[in-house]
Order: structure tokens, then sequence, then C-alpha cells
């Protein structure tokens, strides 16, 4: 009874610390003498998952207590979502990437810009397409990947040329452009997609005067963005207008238990293709 009230009133400053130390790879043991309190304590923690999300218990719970672990595995894969949320195709069954899904619906049904950070890999482009299908606005959906056009050709790309190319957000306009790696814009373009995300209206190249435009924005850029606005490379301004609205993507060494779910996904889709 005595270990029952301990555990009862252990708190959540504790559990900050056991993260901390779990972190740190340090056994039970140790972690209960720091604490003050019993090693079946710890264990019960861990097992109760307060701190799940963390990387560090989960491999440790997969070493210590394998049956733990496959059962928190089969429950997080069968674990439905609700239906709107489900609908975004998204990797994964964590808590952190239900809350990515979670999040993302939320703005696909808002009209808003909407930017995706995180690292390549991490699944940026396939939720920005999977916003596009869930939400109420329609029309053309059309992307651009930045890194991939020659710095002197992007303005144009993008905004087109008076008695030329109409450009990206012409030709979706009504509808959404995806920018990819929108953190290697030249300074010319990110004051010019500054000016189009303000007014919502575009100045082709050549052009004395703006052409209104309806297009939702979505943005995918690296983490290393933040680094490119405090050297100076990329307009503060601009950033606190795409970050306004965001999604962060984990990375998989952040959620690894989702590492059976997607091993299986990408098994099936290779044995569906080959």
């Amino acid at each position: 009874r005595a270990m029952e009230r301990q555990y009862s009133h252990l708190t959540w400053k504790n559990r900050l610390k056991i993260r901390r130390m779990l972190d740190e790879r340090r056994k039970p043991k140790e972690i209960a003498d720091a604490l003050h309190v019993h090693t079946s304590t710890i264990y019960r923690e861990i097992k109760r998952g307060q701190t799940w999300q963390m990387t560090s218990e989960w491999e440790y719970v997969q070493k210590y207590c394998p049956e733990t672990a496959e059962r928190k595995y089969r429950e997080s894969s069968e674990r439905s979502l609700p239906e709107e949320e489900g609908s975004l195709q998204t990797y994964g069954s964590s808590a952190a990437m239900r809350a990515v899904r979670r999040r993302a619906y939320k703005l696909s049904q808002m009209d808003c810009n909407i930017f995706i950070i995180g690292e390549t890999g991490t699944g940026r482009t396939k939720l920005a397409k999977s916003i596009q299908q869930v939400q109420p606005r329609g029309g053309p959906f059309l992307q651009t990947d930045c890194s991939a056009v020659a710095p002197g050709l992007l303005e144009e790309q993008l905004f087109g040329r008076e008695g030329g190319v109409p450009g990206s957000f012409l030709e979706a306009d009504g509808g959404t452009l995806l920018l990819d790696e929108v953190g290697g814009l030249p300074m010319n373009v990110q004051a010019k997609l500054l000016y189009a995300i303000r007014r919502r209206e575009i100045m082709p190249v050549g052009a004395s005067t703006p052409v209104p435009v309806d297009v939702r924005l979505l943005f995918i850029a690296g983490p290393e963005l933040r680094d490119e606005v405090d050297s100076g490379r990329f307009r503060q301004d601009l950033y606190y207008r795409l970050s306004a609205f965001s999604v962060e993507m984990p990375s998989l060494r952040d959620h690894k238990e989702d590492i059976y779910l997607l091993a299986n996904q990408l098994t099936e889709q290779i044995c569906q293709r080959y």
C-alpha cells in the first residue's frame, strides 16, 4: 500500500526527470535511488506509458520489456483514427504522427496557407498532397520544386511573364500551389512571394500592374530554414508569414515505434509494384 501511495503521488516533475534519465540510458535502480522511490515505481511508470513518446523509453522497453513493447505496438497499429483524420495519408500510428494528422486536418479545413517543416524523407510531400485531397477547396493542384529550377528562371516560373508563360500562380488560380524547398529562393523572389501572400496579387515579369490570384499555398522546407533566417539569407518577415500555420513532421528517430508499421507498408507496396 505504501508503494501504491508512492506511485500515485509521483509528480510530473519527477516524471520529467525519469524521461531525462532514461534518455541517458540509466538503469531503473539508479533512477529510483536518485528520486528516492522504489525501483518498482520506475518500472510501473514505464509500463504505464507516461513517457511513451520518448524514443529512449521505446528502446528501453524493447530491450527489457519485449512483451510490453509488442502489446503497445499492436495497440497503436490497430488503433482507429477519426474518419476525417484517417483520410490523411501519412505513415505511422504513434502519438507523434497522430498529432500531426490532427493538426494537418484542422488546418486543411481552413482557408489558410500551410507551412510543412521537417527533414527530407519524413513524408512532407505526401502530407501536402493529402491535405490537398481532403480540403474543401477544389481547383487545380500544381507542385513546383524551387530547388530544381535555376535561380534566374524561378521568378518567371512562379509569376509568369507578361505576354508569355502564365506561371505557376496563374496556372493554379482557384486551386492549390505546392512550393517545395522554399529555403532556396533568391531574395528578389522572396520579396515577390511576400507581396503575393500579403496582397493575393502577383506581379508578372515585365508587367506594370498586379494580377489578382486566388491560390492556396502549401510550403515545404527543412529545419535549417531557421538558420537561414538568422544568417540573413532568408527574409524574417516572410518566414513569419510562412510559419503562421505550420505542421512539423517528426523524424523517424523521434517515433521509432512506427518502424514496424512503416516496414510492413513499404514491403506491401514493393510487392505490389514488382
